[in-house]
């Protein structure tokens, strides 16, 4: 009878182990996936670009990365395991997919997998925010591309030009100037070639100040990266959007920026920024995903 109970206790022990997790369910490729939430949104087709959201955990619910991110649907001669997850959503739709760690990191991330999730299991939980068609993500292309090249400095604001060059003079910068008036030095050149695009998720860390060296706002206070999606998302001023297609992962640049790519003829809306006002930046270009 012990011999017995012991047998029934392995064979037990072994069927929970390879036993899928509750509440999940299994696609036709053995992709494991629990809807949360069914929004009644429009479904992706191939070619569309799917905009969402993720947070990445391990299979202990420890966090590794929360972010967001553009992929477009392409037929692949090795479809990978996000890809078929983002088939099954529409948007507005979030749900929990289990992938490989060599999959996202590789794939996505374009980062070599860390060494203690080589090989391992990760759980993915997904938001579809946004579907656009191939025609509609290539004009929303055009008109950042358009709207960055369009600013050309204003030699007519005497005053910004003047305090520009007095701050230069004073400080002793030798920097390069972009049509715009931006102007930057490298402090820092990577060894990096991955740069920055139009719909590619970026991890910043910048720090800005007035001329006289007060600063009025920084990343660096908590310690954490701002990330966003370039052209996608407002979330910096414009002069930060410029500098970062001219830089490379992990370059660090010092800037000075013409109010019109800062805050412009309204000032920040916290009211820290006056009207008209250039202010400095250091920007540090941590990743690009």
């Amino acid at each position: 009878m012990k011999k017995a109970l012991t047998i029934l206790f392995i064979v037990s022990f072994l069927f929970s182990c390879n036993s899928d997790p509750e509440g999940y369910a299994r696609s036709k490729s053995g992709l494991l996936y629990r809807y949360t939430y069914l929004g009644d949104g429009a479904k992706p087709v191939i070619e569309d670009y799917v905009k969402f959201k993720y947070t990445l955990k391990t299979m202990d619910d420890s966090l590794l990365s929360s972010s967001r991110m553009i992929v477009q649907l392409l037929v692949l001669k090795n479809d990978t395991s996000l890809l078929e997850a983002l088939t099954m959503l529409k948007k507005d739709d979030k749900a929990n997919f289990i992938i490989p760690a060599n999959d996202f990191y590789k794939t996505y991330l374009l980062a070599k997998v860390p060494a203690e999730l080589k090989d391992q299991k990760l759980n993915i939980a997904v938001e579809i925010v946004d579907i656009l068609s191939d025609l509609q993500y290539e004009k929303s292309r055009l008109q950042f591309k358009m709207r960055l090249e369009s600013v050309i400095m204003d030699t007519s604001a005497s005053t910004e030009n003047s305090r520009i060059a007095q701050y230069i003079m004073r400080e002793h910068k030798t920097m390069e100037a972009l049509p715009s008036g931006l102007r930057f030095h490298l402090l820092h050149k990577s060894a990096s070639l991955k740069k920055p695009a139009f719909g590619k998720t970026v991890y910043i860390q910048y720090r800005g100040r007035f001329f006289d060296g007060t600063e009025f706002n920084s990343t660096y206070v908590n310690g954490q990266p701002q990330d966003f999606i370039v052209g996608q998302e407002m979330q910096v001023i414009q002069g930060i959007e410029q500098m970062l297609l001219q830089m490379n992962e992990g370059d660090m640049v010092e800037m000075i920026i013409p109010a019109k790519l800062a805050f412009g003829s309204n000032g920040s809306s916290s009211g820290i920024v006056p009207p008209n006002t250039p202010v400095t930046y250091e920007l540090e270009l941590l990743s690009v995903n």
